[in-house]
């Protein structure tokens, strides 16, 4: 695909502030890539310190996102004169590393100056501001590398921070999409009740006897979850077209998507056919498996047996950690990935329940992962498993859907994608990648591919000893990934509306009415949503092409080794790395 023809929008800011610069008599300086580096993350940390915090820069940790009109004018300014600085040491002779490195900061710069310019979400999308406060509230609570006073120290400052970013929600939306608002509408009820509840028991216990700091705290949430409800009662009062659909982003912009955070260049009627074939493939398989797992019975009744096998509240702590260590007992046993113990990083696993107010149904578990700011410096966290049942103000549907999905054995597969060998794993050996770039600015497709993939060889490999319902539950969530990848393309791409999204899903994965109009939400505002489908499939791939290349020097755990030896670089790097120019 022509790059040139694809960019032009971006191209066309690129020559604008070079002509500027030109006209001033200053030209981009001759610098080594190194010093680009330090000033890309300087100026990224600043415009998005609550990413900074997350990756473990502390000095970062109680400051929000500058989500203004005129903060958002000074990043397309800055992230414009970043890129014609860094075309202009791409141009000359750098390193395999240097390439690498170029690579990477110029598809972020292009993405967020893209977002900015183009896709807009800031102007449409309320659900965005609140994500921001949400995130750091959540992540610094959590935040196991510094001490509960101090963590609460930086979330008076944050809480403080969240009446600017909801005065800047209310300024910047125009012309939200009912699908918009209704999101913007629940996550502003989630965030209020974070505050009032979870978040401000967590900040009492965490200040313990500093009395001053937990009356700070208190105050401090309860004006936060004020500015958050005036927020509330402005979205409500908005008129919009109750029938109006959150807009497709557009064949193009799909297709921009998936490159910038991939780096697949590949045209839309590929990733169509893959997207169809590999739907096709797992639900032939789910259907056979289904019956091995409930003969006699069709799907839905063999899926409902498993949600009907869903594990209490007080019991998923203890039962997930139980599945976290068999599964790398097995890993281990068999030796199919380099677990940490192997290179003298000793680390437990642990599971726990927590922000069940700030979670969606889609996200019912969560893993910390190691700063990888700290680049191996310092050794990394502990792996944990968050795990968030339903709120108990949540309609009765939505409870219903979540706890739907704390069976036995998707806890196991969870297990499998979230910790080992899936994200945690991966990000253990991200952090020791050898450059900056290379630790934090990895794709989604890599990440979630990898998750998604984790699940599937586990399984392939007799985790479970061949127990059907193990995988039937295996198979099922492919084939909801799989119709996420088939809905983002038939959604941005051709135009399909949330209604035959929708039915779309309840066709493939027979779930009921509910859940996937939220799945066809969800693809609606996420188009990235294809990340863990398309991510596994180049993966799988990736490791036919090895193994080919590799002859009878082939091994599963020498792919691994050599895939996880990369962090999260977009797979076509990846691919490079390990196959030369193949």
């Amino acid at each position: 695909m022509d790059r040139m023809r694809l960019h032009a929008g971006l191209y066309a800011v690129v020559i604008a502030a070079f002509s500027l610069i030109a006209c001033s008599g200053v030209l981009p300086p001759a610098v080594e890539l190194a010093g680009f580096e330090t000033d890309f993350f300087n100026s990224r940390y600043a415009a998005h310190p609550v990413d900074a915090s997350a990756q473990g820069l502390r000095q970062y940790d109680g400051s929000l996102d500058d989500l203004s009109s005129r903060g958002i004018g000074r990043r397309q300014d800055e992230l414009a004169r970043q890129l014609v600085r860094l075309l202009t040491l791409r141009a000359a002779e750098l390193t395999p590393q240097e390439e690498i490195d170029g690579a990477l900061m110029e598809n972020a710069i292009r993405w967020e100056l893209y977002e900015l310019k183009h896709l807009r979400s800031w102007r449409t999308r309320p659900e965005l501001y609140v994500d921001v406060a949400r995130r750091k509230l959540e992540r610094s609570a959590r935040r196991r590398y510094a001490s509960s006073s101090d963590r609460v120290k930086a979330l008076v400052i944050s809480i403080n921070e969240i009446d600017a970013l909801m005065a800047a929600m209310r300024a910047n939306v125009e012309d939200p999409s009912a699908t918009a608002m209704r999101r913007g509408i629940n996550s502003c009820e989630r965030l209020v009740a974070a505050l009032r509840a979870e978040l401000a028991e967590w900040g009492k216990e965490a200040a313990g006897v500093d009395s001053r700091l937990a009356t700070m705290f208190s105050s401090g949430s309860v004006g936060a979850a004020e500015a958050v409800e005036q927020s509330l009662g402005w979205l409500r009062g908005q008129s919009t077209d109750s029938g109006a659909e959150e807009p497709p982003i557009g064949p193009e912009n799909l297709v921009m998507a998936v490159l910038f955070d991939s780096m697949v260049e590949t045209p839309l009627s590929e990733l169509q056919r893959l997207a169809a074939a590999n739907l096709e493939r797992d639900y032939r398989a789910l259907l056979e498996v289904a019956e091995q797992a409930a003969p006699g019975r069709d799907l839905a009744a063999a899926l409902e047996m498993l949600a009907a096998t869903g594990l209490s509240e007080s019991e998923l702590p203890a039962a997930s950690l139980e599945r976290i260590n068999g599964t790398v007992q097995f890993l281990n046993a068999k030796g199919l990935v380099p677990l940490p113990e192997e290179v003298g990083v000793q680390k437990r696993y642990h599971a726990e329940l927590r922000w069940n107010s700030l979670r969606s149904p889609f996200s019912p578990y969560f893993v910390d992962l190691p700063p990888a700011e700290l680049g191996g410096r310092e050794e990394p966290l502990d792996g944990y498993l968050v795990l968030s049942p339903p709120a108990p103000e949540w309609p009765a549907e939505l409870k219903s859907i979540q706890s739907g999905q704390f069976s036995p054995e998707e806890l196991q597969l969870e297990a499998a994608a979230s910790i080992a060998p899936g994200r945690y794993l991966q990000a253990l050996h991200t952090v020791r990648y050898p450059s900056r770039a290379g630790r934090l600015l990895g794709s989604r497709v890599t990440r979630d591919g990898w998750a998604h993939y984790a699940e599937h060889v586990v399984v392939d490999e007799g985790l479970g000893n061949n127990d059907p319902r193990l995988k039937l539950m295996l198979l099922y969530r492919a084939v909801v990934n799989d119709c996420r990848f088939v809905a983002s393309i038939a959604r941005h791409a051709r135009g399909s509306s949330d209604e035959e999204i929708a039915a779309l899903f309840v066709e493939w994965t027979g779930m009921d009415g509910t859940r996937a109009r939220l799945e066809a939400e969800r693809v609606s505002m996420e188009p990235m949503a294809l990340a863990a489908a398309l991510g596994k499939s180049l993966i799988r791939q990736l490791r036919e092409d090895y193994r080919r290349a590799k002859g009878d020097a082939y091994s599963l755990r020498g792919f691994h080794e050599d895939f996880l030896r990369q962090g999260g670089l977009p797979i076509p790097l990846i691919r490079k790395e390990l196959l030369g120019g193949t």
